[in-house]
């Protein structure tokens, strides 16, 4: 191998690895009983009764069938969402991240969070609402947060009617605070963010609320505008500025929309959407019952309070502790895991993940995270081998693993490893082209198959991001170049 090809996989490994990013409470109530039931696509615990709990979560089954089957975004999460339940706002206030609002959505390492103060059926809408974040944060949208909150308001009051969905109703309270509360400006609405009053202060948060919502229903479900919402919104989640995505699909500036809102909300009576949708068979689903559900709790608000970058020590402290408790279990020592992770702590991390995996994790992610971390720290490349080959096992479209292991089984000479694993890989990201075909262009040529060699080196060539890159691209096919005369040489011997 010659020594210059032999530094480039070395340094094109160290480039894959910069590539790839590495982002990632208090005690539950001693007087709580705590229970545990499922669905398909849910898992709720609550210190509520059973009764309270079952038709909360037939009303997360109904709503989810509901976008199921409009399909209004880019396919729907199949998996479970976990919902937190508590029965008093006194429990609830320990863990909420913002203080005037009935319930959160959070997303962490470990999946999907709708936090809850209780389960009584007038804050239905709320939970709703929360579920409607976790869809737009699958979806791959992008919006600003007048929009992303006028939307989920819209879509919690869907209501089932004799096997049809009602879209549009005003949830509680929106059209009374706009018809007796003073109005935002337009200009102030469309910028509020997530450290504004309007977003955290209850007074204030009223107003925001109900005039996000009511402009989102009127560009929704008003004919004059409806037919450009989704123009509108795909503008909005490429970046483009409200009041531009307001001139440029609407024509019309944000005086003559704010004239036009006006004008909407003060209607008797505002349009509703009337949809040929049957939820009926998901709204009758009987959840089961969990084994054990209070271990799963601890687990989970001490995940949430990890996340929480005020209550990260605490929650840290809670997962240690979690992970002495339940020495069998790998899930406190993958969210340690994750959390150093994101603090950089990659020595910790690494001590984290490993004895996850001892504790038997099957968590592709985490395996992944495992290896990367084991070849920074100079653990022999078979080990890396073998930990990346049990995430394909797993997950066998998981292109970083892919990525890593091709170049990593290149490193250590087994290149058909290398071959059979980087060729796989399809589509190929554009900044990933250049090392992959490099690599390929290396092991094809150790293989003796000089066409894909050379085929591979122009390639690399043709994608090199630099002058260093080229350079190296053409060194390696002169030596792709010189394989045939020495095997030739060989013959002749």
């Amino acid at each position: 191998m010659p020594l210059a090809a032999h530094r480039r996989i070395l340094f094109l490994v160290a480039a894959v690895s910069a590539s790839i990013s590495l982002t990632a409470g208090p005690r539950l109530p001693d007087s709580e009983k705590w229970i545990g039931l499922f669905t398909p696509h849910f898992r709720l615990y609550t210190t509520n009764d059973a009764r309270s709990a079952t038709a909360a979560l037939q009303r997360f089954e109904a709503i989810h069938s509901f976008f199921e089957q409009a399909a209004l975004f880019k396919g729907v999460p199949q998996t479970p969402v976990q919902i937190i339940a508590f029965s008093s706002d006194r429990e609830y206030q320990a863990y909420t991240i913002n203080p005037g609002a009935f319930a959160y959505y959070q997303r962490t390492r470990r999946g999907d969070y709708i936090v809850m103060r209780d389960l009584a059926p007038e804050h239905y809408e709320v939970s709703v609402h929360e579920y409607t974040h976790f869809i737009f944060q699958h979806s791959g949208l992008t919006l600003p947060l007048w929009v992303n909150e006028g939307l989920a308001d819209l879509y919690s009051s869907v209501e089932s009617r004799r096997g049809q969905v009602l879209l549009g109703r005003p949830p509680f309270g929106r059209l009374y605070t706009l018809r007796n509360k003073p109005w935002l400006d337009l200009e102030t609405l469309l910028l509020v963010a997530h450290g504004s009053p309007y977003y955290s202060q209850p007074d204030k948060m009223q107003a925001f609320y109900a005039e996000s919502w009511a402009l989102t229903h009127m560009l929704a479900l008003n004919p004059e505008y409806s037919p450009q919402f989704p123009k509108f919104l795909s503008l909005l989640s490429q970046g483009t500025s409200s009041p531009e995505c307001f001139q440029l699909v609407y024509h019309k500036s944000l005086h003559q929309i704010a004239a036009d809102l006006e004008n909407y909300v003060s209607q008797k009576q505002l349009p509703a959407l009337v949809l040929d949708i049957d939820v009926n068979a998901a709204a009758a689903i009987e959840p089961k019952p969990m084994a054990a559900p209070e271990a799963q709790v601890e687990l989970a608000l001490a995940d949430l309070a990890a996340a929480n970058s005020h209550a990260q020590a605490d929650g840290e402290s809670q997962l240690r502790s979690l992970s002495n408790k339940y020495p069998d279990s790998p899930d406190a020592e993958e969210s340690l895991g994750y959390l150093a992770l994101a603090q950089n702590r990659l020595d910790d991390a690494r001590s984290h993940f490993a004895k996850a995996v001892e504790r038997h994790s099957t968590s592709p992610e985490v395996l992944f995270y495992l290896a990367h971390l084991e070849r920074a720290a100079g653990t022999p490349d078979q080990q890396v081998i073998d930990l990346l080959r049990r995430v394909l096992a797993l997950d066998p479209g998981n292109y970083n693993a892919h990525l890593e292991l091709g170049c990593v089984a290149a490193k250590a000479n087994q290149f058909e490893l290398a071959v059979s694993t980087l060729s796989g890989i399809d589509p190929v990201k554009p900044e990933h082209t250049y090392v992959i075909s490099y690599t390929l262009a290396y092991s094809y040529a150790q293989l003796g198959r000089v066409e894909e060699a050379r085929a591979y080196g122009e390639k690399a060539k043709q994608t090199a991001l630099g002058g260093t890159d080229r350079e190296q691209a053409n060194h390696l096919l002169r030596y792709i170049e010189s394989l045939p005369a020495r095997a030739s040489v060989t013959e002749a011997r």
